[in-house]
């Protein structure tokens, strides 16, 4: 199961509404071995700290292959929410990226984009010209 520390809060925040709304949590059998089953998960959730290494082999040993897939989905879902969110800057530095952008020609999104692309990274450079 792929998680980053950086999806640890969304992850165990999945988790617990799971708990919370379905009974049959990570198992859907109905029967008394899988309420067994769902109890002792419940007792291990409850044991993990909330850290990237716990979560994972929660959720490796816990849930089901529908529920990982769910699982994993989600994360990917918060990641490109996140991908997709605004930021803050103040008004010099929303001044100073429109000027930069205009006069490459580029969206002020698609010159951060170019200025911190990993081949820019790699040459060192700070410009299109150097």
């Amino acid at each position: 199961m792929k998680i980053k520390k950086s999806d640890v809060a969304m992850a165990v925040q999945w988790i617990e509404v799971q708990i919370a709304r379905e009974d049959s949590f990570p198992f859907d059998q109905t029967n008394e071995k899988a309420a067994k089953k769902n109890l002792k998960a419940l007792k291990d959730w409850r044991k993990c700290t909330s850290s990237v290494q716990d979560i994972r082999e929660w959720a490796d040993e816990w849930l089901t292959a529908d529920n990982k897939k769910r699982f994993q989905e989600a994360i990917v879902a918060a990641r490109s929410y996140k991908a997709d969110s605004p930021i803050n800057l103040t008004k010099d530095a929303l001044k100073c990226l429109e000027q930069a952008a205009e006069a490459a020609e580029l969206s002020p999104s698609e010159l951060i984009i170019a200025h911190f692309s990993q081949p820019a990274l790699d040459s060192g450079s700070t410009e299109s010209g150097e």
